[in-house]
């Protein structure tokens, strides 16, 4: 599954999705220090699940936290549609995409 990105002009912006069947919070913050996207997972009650972690082209994003049963056992990785540079600003959703696979 595509997981929904932010919309262009906003760099700091928190989602509700599903994962496995769970809800569960998307926070995406760009850093305009480094020029890197991170994205932070939590479960629907707020409660911090990974810290933030940084938007690169990866297989499985967050396969370190797989320990944790409260993790979706899914794969998240970043898909560069265009390109080989990280996500950009204006870049998720357009460049670059999210997926999900269970």
């Amino acid at each position: 599954m595509i997981l929904p990105t932010p919309p262009l002009g906003h760099y700091v912006w928190p989602i509700r999705t599903p994962l496995d069947g769970v809800m569960y919070r998307l926070l995406y913050r760009y850093n305009g220090v480094d020029g890197y996207w991170r994205l932070q997972l939590l479960k629907d009650d707020r409660s911090v699940i990974t810290p933030m972690k940084r938007l690169v082209e990866d297989d499985d994003l967050f396969r370190q936290f797989k320990y944790d049963e409260s993790y979706p056992q899914g794969a998240l990785a970043v898909v560069l549609l265009t390109g080989t540079s990280p996500p950009g600003r204006d870049d998720l959703g357009v460049r670059v995409r999210l997926e999900y696979t269970s």
